[in-house]
């Protein structure tokens, strides 16, 4: 057990060129550097950094991240990629009430099974035992990418 740090990194340039600029995921690499140098609460052993996972394998290392975990350990969730905002009934018009986090492959036409919803990581984080919790989201939020096939300021 212990404590633990997750970094998770989606090139989400992918998902739609004109609105997301190619990200510099490597970035994830020195932070975890960065982190082993300047403290003593984390061993190299207890970092994982996930470069373009899919939606699979980020649900797949959410659960194991947070699972075995006792009360005082620390667990740093730390995303870089693209926040989706999209409606909940799929419509246009509709407020956007649904969240998400690009993954590698994600679909702006298939989010919900191909990108991680927060709800997912709510529950997640929520169900851990660990009550120090840290989750950081580089991210850029965007609510066009959903709506549209690819017409970006539709």
């Amino acid at each position: 057990m212990g404590n633990k740090a997750l970094f998770i990194g989606v090139d989400s340039h992918e998902l739609d060129p004109a609105l997301c600029p190619p990200d510099d995921i490597h970035r994830l690499h020195y932070l975890k550097a960065t982190l082993l140098g300047e403290t003593k609460a984390f061993q190299p052993e207890d970092i994982v950094v996930l470069l373009n996972p899919d939606v699979q394998q980020m649900r797949q290392a959410i659960a194991i991240f947070s699972r075995n975990v006792h009360r005082r350990d620390l667990r740093l969730l730390y995303f870089a990629t693209v926040g989706i905002l999209a409606p909940q009934d799929g419509s246009e018009s509709a407020a956007p009430s649904q969240l998400y986090l690009a993954a590698h492959g994600s679909r702006a036409e298939h989010l919900a099974d191909s990108a991680l919803s927060l709800d997912f990581l709510r529950g997640t984080l929520n169900s851990s035992q660990s009550e120090r919790q840290v989750l950081v989201f580089d991210c850029d939020w965007n609510s066009t990418i959903s709506y549209g096939s690819g017409d970006a300021g539709r």
